[in-house]
């Protein structure tokens, strides 16, 4: 007789959820997968890793009813979602079958960023100043009234950057709006609102964490540097914050009651915030892993990463609370998690051929699906970069050998598209 180990379900189990199923089957536990819709983009689709699961279901194929009936005959012990995109559909199957750890009553809002920020209001934390509507006159009338300067304009559950829009003037909003409303968001899904938001100043960082029990332990922190192309804000580059600076106390604090006010008790959570003059204002909050990373490089820096931890708050509940009680030391060394970028567009001749970068002194890994045949379009998201990378080194050598890398990638593109 086989005594198996309990099961697992992951929800959209896409990109760097991929890789935590397969974590999963490493440890011994059988996962099985929910599909929330069959119409999500080719891109997170082609990350899904099938051979990892014993079951697999389809929202769109069998209805969430008929899933949720089968799931009630199987040994379920954990539900997580994947990706972003499945954080929903992960808490309607957790509360269906008595297994939930987040407040399931505010499960919109931990996708819904006009939700999300009303409920930061409720709990009296620091917000945007936002306003949501389908009209563009209304839109147009809110920021007349409340915003002096440049707004930004975006879908209200879009994510990788996606369609995001830093206006400065009428035209500019009404361009942003027509972009926008009706069309499909990063995951498919209709847009059937535009959210405004006042454009917040600062620096932004991202904050990574695991909860369990209400605790949460702060894995990683990047501070991110962006660059303008085409009314878009692009990720360029994450440089790693020290965990003993001022900032990581700040913003931990800020984050924790953030994810309080979200009912995020249990998981992983992938934060982004500005710390601006006044203090740390949430940009968005996503239920999940942070997507398009190096685990690894993570962990090489930090000692543990969002992966390891949440295996811990799952599994180990004594090894997590020990996580939560031991002392963090700074590190010497930064890591730099570089946005790869194209400014170029059109089919690849061959495969891009990236030794070149790997011979950086400071070169630790670097991600790419890129290869021959493939239509290289111009960064203006998340979603269209090429991949990502890492160097790490001693802070004064970073900037000559970032500069370095920057130069190679731009010509290893130009030289796949001839």
């Amino acid at each position: 007789m086989k005594i198996s180990k309990a099961k697992i379900l992951l929800v959209d189990s896409y990109s760097l959820g991929a890789g935590f199923s397969s974590v999963l089957n490493g440890l011994g536990y059988e996962c099985l997968h929910v599909r929330s819709s069959k119409n999500l983009p080719e891109k997170l689709q082609n990350s899904f890793i099938e051979t990892n699961f014993s079951k697999c279901f389809c929202v769109d194929a069998q209805g969430i009813n008929n899933i949720l009936n089968s799931l009630e005959k199987e040994n379920i012990q954990l539900v997580m979602a994947g990706s972003e995109p499945g954080v929903e559909t992960a808490d309607i199957i957790a509360d269906y079958l008595g297994i939930s750890y987040n407040n399931f009553s505010l499960s919109a809002a931990r996708r819904n960023k006009y939700l999300m920020h009303e409920s930061l209001k409720k709990a009296n934390i620091p917000s945007m100043n936002h306003f949501c509507s389908s009209s563009l006159i209304e839109l147009q009338k809110w920021i007349g009234t409340n915003i002096s300067g440049k707004c930004v304009l975006k879908p209200c559950s879009g994510g990788g950057g996606q369609n995001v829009f830093i206006c400065e003037s009428e035209k500019e909003v009404e361009n942003a709006y027509k972009q926008i409303i009706g069309t499909g968001n990063l995951f498919n899904q209709p847009n059937h609102e535009v959210l405004a938001q006042g454009f917040l100043s600062g620096q932004e960082y991202i904050v990574n964490s695991v909860s369990r029990n209400g605790k949460p332990y702060f894995t990683d922190i990047w501070e991110i540097n962006k660059g303008f192309f085409e009314q878009h804000a692009v990720c360029s580059y994450a440089d790693s914050v020290n965990v003993d600076s001022d900032v990581w106390k700040i913003l931990t604090s800020y984050a924790e009651s953030a994810l309080h006010a979200l009912g995020i008790k249990f998981g992983p959570a992938h934060c982004e915030i500005m710390m601006t003059t006044s203090g740390p204002i949430l940009i968005e909050c996503g239920a999940r892993f942070e997507g398009a990373v190096d685990m690894a490089a993570i962990a090489s820096h930090y000692e543990t990463n969002q992966f390891l931890a949440t295996i811990d708050a799952c599994f180990s509940p004594e090894k997590f609370d020990a996580l939560l009680r031991k002392p963090r030391h700074p590190n010497p060394e930064i890591m730099r998690h570089i946005y790869l970028m194209s400014h170029s567009d059109g089919l690849l001749r061959r495969n891009p051929d990236f030794q070149e970068i790997a011979q950086i002194q400071s070169f630790f890994s670097l991600t790419s699906s890129l290869c021959a045949g493939m239509k290289l379009e111009k960064t203006i998201d998340l979603f269209k970069s090429p991949g990502f990378a890492y160097l790490r080194g001693h802070p004064k050598k970073m900037k000559e050998d970032y500069e370095l890398f920057r130069e190679l990638e731009s010509r290893i593109y130009n030289s796949a598209l001839i």
